[in-house]
């Protein structure tokens, strides 16, 4: 899909959802979107979902309180409920880019990636300036192997965050597809050579695969043992917003890891508080 044909479509979006906005306004607001998975989930996260549903009862036209549950829902696994969440928040007010780009980190999850682009696509439109945005739509671009999309994102993704590492990584490893490289070579040797960034493990891992492609073997064994368990990594301030909404024992533990693995401690240890008074005797919170 070109990146006219993506905009075209991004526009068809728009119009759905203006046509969308004006039944909203002219008729009464519907009802908030219940999931079928609810009773099932931890408590705590129950209790988020039921004051929020009775919140959004209260106004039905609060576009913030429905944004907040379709964030619920996504956070804490409930999946079922938060697309139709998000479009119902988007209804009611379509020109919020992190709504957008909310709904398509749900869509990339649930493995819908042209909708992700679409969306994500809308989250520029809004935008332009968020570079995790553009990261984003050239790792989707990516995976479907629509080379000179993602390319093109990867720059627009420069051009909105100059010299921000993960463009220079996303942009080699579209070289890499193509087979060229010895550029992703040159683009992540950039990298790893930067005292700033050089702890990044995955520039280092994917280093490793260029220069085997291009036939330095020991190249590549000194890069992959700098590498060694890394994984793919994001920098996407806006996804706290939606992480922040994780609650119950397993979201917040996952939470307050998330947390400590990015130096916020006090913040992690601020979430881990809050589960003491329902589980004064577990080990994982004494500790």
């Amino acid at each position: 899909m070109t990146k006219k044909l993506g905009f075209i479509l991004a526009g068809a979006i728009i119009i759905v959802v203006a046509g969308t906005l004006a039944i909203l306004r002219d008729g009464p607001a519907p009802p908030p979107v219940h999931s079928a998975n609810v009773d099932e989930a931890d408590p705590m996260i129950q209790a988020a979902v039921s004051e929020t549903l009775g919140q959004i009862e209260q106004d039905l036209g609060n576009a913030g309180l429905r944004i907040r549950l379709a964030q619920l829902y996504h956070a804490n696994g409930l999946e079922d409920a938060a697309e139709e969440a998000y479009l119902q928040a988007i209804a009611m007010d379509d020109e919020q880019p992190r709504w957008w780009h909310f709904l398509a980190l749900h869509r990339s999850e649930a493995g819908d990636l042209e909708g992700a682009i679409e969306a994500g696509r809308m989250t520029i439109k809004l935008n332009d300036s968020y570079g995790s945005a553009h990261r984003r739509l050239g790792q989707w671009s990516l995976e479907l192997g629509q080379l000179a999309e993602a390319s093109s994102h990867y720059d627009d993704a420069e051009r909105a965050q100059p010299g921000h590492p993960l463009n220079a990584i996303g942009s080699a490893r579209v070289r890499m597809e193509q087979g060229d490289d010895a550029a992703a070579v040159m683009m992540l040797e950039r990298v790893t050579r930067n005292p700033q960034f050089r702890d990044i493990g995955y520039a280092h891992t994917l280093l490793s695969r260029a220069y085997r492609g291009l036939g330095r073997d020991d190249d590549a064994a000194r890069a992959a043992a700098r590498g060694a368990g890394s994984k793919q990594v994001t920098d996407d301030p806006w996804l706290d917003d939606l992480l922040a909404m994780r609650t119950g024992y397993a979201g917040t533990i996952n939470e307050a890891d998330r947390l400590l693995a990015t130096g916020r401690t006090e913040d992690a240890i601020a979430r881990l508080n809050a589960l003491r008074p329902e589980h004064p005797q577990d080990v994982t919170l004494l500790n």
